[in-house]
Order: structure tokens, then sequence, then C-alpha cells
């Protein structure tokens, strides 16, 4: 079977079908509780809207768990170019100020009646992985400048609400209501938008590196993909 290069394929952004088949191939290989398609867009989202790029070769290997061997070099460079070209769409929808997030949503029927749930739980933990990755110098700005406290509130919100900080109490982030709730998943992509604003008018003053975190925060939802 003849199949393209990997590099002329960066450039092209992903149809519903190659969307599928790369939330299908990230689960065969990270399982139900590691990054999957929703996740992978929140984190190339935090890399690119960030106030320090990040190489592919940093976080890769996070998404691909380099630990785990590949079944086939095509397997390999299949996989390889969705996600780098998921990166690659996302940074050209940014650069024209587009942007619409990835999130899962299911159906929770009751009394048999479906009822479809929109989740941002797996796009806010892979948000968080991302700025986890250049976390030298997201948390200065966010402890003291309240602008950009301001711009993550609606994210921060539904991380909180969404349950990704389990172990953290914090009174600034109750748990949402259902219109809070909806209110602010209607705010992503004005959010992100003004992150990718934010650190080009106010760029960090510092470039250490800091090692990239080794596994996805763990979590567990399915359904289909919503964008």
């Amino acid at each position: 079977m003849s199949h393209r290069p990997l590099l002329p394929q960066l450039g092209e952004s992903l149809d519903n079908e190659e969307l599928d088949e790369l939330h299908a191939m990230l689960l065969a290989r990270n399982g139900e509780d590691g990054l999957l398609l929703d996740g992978l867009h929140g984190l190339v989202t935090a890399l690119i809207v960030g106030p320090q790029p990040v190489v592919s070769d940093d976080w890769l290997p996070v998404v691909l768990d380099s630990d785990q061997a590949f079944d086939s070099h095509l397997q390999a460079e299949q996989l390889t170019s969705l996600c780098l070209r998921l990166y690659h769409s996302v940074e050209q929808g940014l650069e024209h100020l587009v942007y619409e997030p990835i999130l899962s949503e299911y159906d929770d029927a009751e009394n048999g009646e479906p009822d479809i749930v929109v989740d941002a739980h797996g796009w806010c933990a892979g948000f968080s992985m991302g700025v986890d990755m250049r976390a030298h110098l997201w948390e200065p700005r966010l402890r003291f400048d309240p602008k950009l406290m301001e711009i993550m509130t609606p994210i921060m919100a539904l991380a909180f609400s969404e349950g990704l900080f389990e172990e953290y109490t914090d009174p600034r982030w109750p748990a949402l209501d259902d219109s809070e709730r909806e209110s602010c998943l209607q705010m992503i992509p004005s959010a992100v938008i003004d992150l990718y604003h934010y650190w080009r008018e106010n760029p960090p003053q510092l470039d250490t590196a800091v090692p990239v975190r080794a596994k996805p925060t763990p979590r567990k939802r399915g359904g289909r993909w919503v964008h």
C-alpha cells in the first residue's frame, strides 16, 4: 500500500475522518485514561498560545508514550503525521484569530430520553499539561498579573468544575451550575485568542528550559467529538 511522505502533509488540516482516525489511534495506544483527541487539542493549544515555543521533540513523546514500541514504521509515521498536522492546523487558525476547541460529548440518557452532554475535562487536562511545560513562565504571571488571570477565568473555572484538580480546594472556583458551565464553554474560543495576544504583547523575560511532564493527567471519559 502506498502512502504519502510525512512532511508534505503538515500544512493540511485534518478532516472528520482523519480526526476519528487520530482519536482511534490514540485510544489504542494510550488507553481510555490516557491522552486522547480532546486532550491533544488542549495540549497543542496551550503550547501555541503560550509564552515560549515548545518544539515537537518535547511534546510528541508525551502524547505518543515513547516507552511503548510501535507495531510498524508506517504506524509511527501516520500517528506522528496526524499529531503534527493537528498542531499546525491550530497554529494556522490562531494566526487568523480563528479557534474552536475539540471537546468530547456523550449521551447521558435518562428515562429513555437522549441528553447530549459536552465534556470539557479532556481538553482542560491537555491544556493544563501544555501550561505545565512552561510552568516557570505561566505561574508567576498568573500570581501577579490580574489581566492574565482574568483571561484564564473560564478555562480555570471549567477545569475545577470538571474535576481536573480534585486534590485541591479553592474558594475562587466553586462548582458551576448548568448555565455558568455553558457560558464558560462558549468563552473558550475568545479566551484562547486573548491568550494568544497576551503572550505576544507581554513576552516573558526568562528563557530557562524546564523538563516536560512525563505522563498526561489521568482521566476517564468517552464519546464523540465536537469542534
